[in-house]
């Protein structure tokens, strides 16, 4: 009985953490991915615990880290260390506020972590993804700096955007906002899965033109969903238009 709640106790702990990770990273987790993942960190903990102990030191969780931050979308090796760094700071988090509570019950840790800090702990875990949201939310508009994720048929497009109050492009027929992405992610979105569909008029300081908008599965915001439809243009970093801001939820 003891090893069933070794494991569920790690597997909570690995779920929690990698839902702080995402929200770290302002991306929407897969939470199949993240239980499999999840559930391959708790037999690690358990045969460390019980065969080989030296799998717990530090050096080898840093590097039974690595693995774990293939849960979150990884489309480059910049992205697979930003998991990765985003993880260990998770862990941190995570770990630094079970043992802050843990100091103000005067736990004994020789016996393990009582069920009531495991919990009070969990429930501090679960809370601090709203404290950081919040955070970001302040800092995206100080520096109008965004997160779009956009679902495709196979796989997910991330990139970050710039906000523009300025920016009212609108597709005519639905009267959706239309976000620019720069011409670079084109081909990887078609090779999602994605289609052209609809053509969508602009007026510019330059003269005017036609984009090609597309929709997807779903597209969002820092973590947020929203309503919107996607045109390629010649921009060097993707648009959003202001007005999505308030409509993200």
């Amino acid at each position: 009985m003891y090893i069933e709640l070794f494991l569920l106790d790690n597997l909570l702990m690995n779920l929690l953490v990698l839902h702080l990770t995402a929200v770290l990273l302002s991306v929407r987790p897969n939470w199949r991915r993240s239980m499999v993942f999840a559930m391959g960190g708790a037999v690690y903990a358990a045969v460390g615990a019980g065969l080989f102990p030296m799998l717990l030191s530090f050096p080898f969780k840093l590097i039974a880290g690595l693995p774990l931050a293939f849960a979150l979308p990884v489309r480059n090796i910049r992205q697979f260390l930003k998991n990765w760094l985003a993880l260990l700071l998770a862990t941190l988090m995570a770990g630094g506020a079970v043992f802050a509570i843990s100091l103000i019950f005067s736990d004994d840790y020789s016996s393990g972590i009582a069920l009531r800090t495991f919990l009070i702990g969990a429930l501090a875990v679960l809370i601090l993804p709203h404290w950081i949201r919040r955070i970001l939310a302040r800092r995206v508009r100080n520096e109008n700096i965004v997160q779009i994720e956009i679902q495709l048929s196979v796989g997910m497009l991330h990139c970050p955007a710039l906000v523009d109050t300025g920016c009212s492009l609108i597709e005519p027929i639905s009267a959706l906002p239309v976000i620019l992405l720069p011409e670079s992610f084109e081909k990887e979105a078609l090779q999602g899965g994605i289609k052209r569909s609809f053509p969508i008029p602009m007026a510019t300081a330059a003269g005017e033109s036609m984009l090609q908008g597309f929709r997807s599965k779903g597209i969002c915001i820092d973590g947020r969903s929203i309503q919107a439809v996607i045109a390629f243009a010649k921009v060097r970093v993707a648009i959003v238009p202001g007005m999505l801001m308030p409509a993200a939820e």
